[in-house]
């Protein structure tokens, strides 16, 4: 299939004896929407005894099935070729190939497929799986179909591979996707690497950056002699730890602490 929004093109000849005329036109489209004229660029040329004629879809919007005529006084030939526009790189795919989460939470996976060249979308589950808390949602989108496959409050029972499947009518055969779902275990937060003392000119730039880990991972914060740092002008705090002093002055002297917090415990 064709991105939406992407370009293609389509190739006919004719011989070009008595020939008189060659024309394209959109025979009926598959789905809601009809590309313009200013989204189709048509070339034709006569090579070596033939009509060669250029379909440039400039800017896909709709799936379409399109129809060359070639026409002379003895009568017509037509051919008709179908453009499938999808907006799944292609056709089919599950968004998430690898999933690590916590017990207790809910989880979705999603399976896409082209409305044009795919059909029977279905999610087959491990054999551990719990019935009870699995289920699936189907969403239709004007380009491609989704089946979500929905699991409330996982459990160690819910570790496993979920495939995708689905029949791909251009090839005649089944294809499938998965995805292996996993559970992580939460962590208290620890230090990676302790803070050194640091000294620096006055009005120079100091950068600071507190390395910490944790499951999930922790909130950071500093305090200076016990009190909490807070953003201000010439102070700055950034994402992972990061403090950084600009324009150093006597003021800022002091015993700097680096605070890791998550649901498990603390760690400076």
């Amino acid at each position: 299939g064709n991105l939406f929004g992407s370009s293609t093109f389509m190739d006919v000849f004719a011989f070009q004896k008595n020939v008189t005329q060659i024309t394209k036109q959109q025979a009926f489209n598959l789905t809601k929407g009809i590309p313009t004229m200013n989204e189709i660029q048509i070339e034709n040329e006569a090579i070596d005894g033939k009509v060669n004629s250029h379909l440039k879809i400039t800017k896909a919007l709709t799936s379409g099935v399109y129809r060359c005529v070639a026409k002379n006084k003895v009568g017509s030939a037509k051919r008709n070729i179908t453009i499938p526009v999808t907006d799944v790189p292609n056709g089919f795919a599950v968004r998430e190939t690898h999933i690590a989460v916590f017990r207790g939470i809910d989880v979705n996976i999603t399976c896409q497929a082209a409305k044009i060249g795919f059909r029977s979308l279905f999610w087959h589950y491990p054999k551990n799986a719990q019935a009870d808390n699995v289920h699936t949602v189907t969403i239709e989108g004007m380009y491609s179909n989704t089946l979500v496959l929905i699991i409330r409050n996982v459990s160690d029972e819910d570790v496993g591979e979920y495939i995708c499947n689905a029949f791909n009518e251009y090839e005649k055969r089944e294809v499938n996707e998965s995805t292996y779902v996993m559970i992580t275990e939460k962590e208290a937060p620890f230090v990676l690497r302790n803070l050194t003392d640091q000294e620096v000119n006055s009005s120079s730039t100091l950068s600071m950056i507190c390395e910490m880990s944790g499951v999930p991972f922790p909130e950071i914060t500093w305090k200076k002699n016990g009190h909490l740092v807070v953003p201000s002008s010439g102070i700055i705090i950034g994402e992972n730890g990061l403090l950084i002093i600009e324009r150093v002055k006597k003021g800022d002297e002091g015993q700097y602490e680096c605070w890791a917090t998550n649901e498990k415990g603390q760690a400076y």
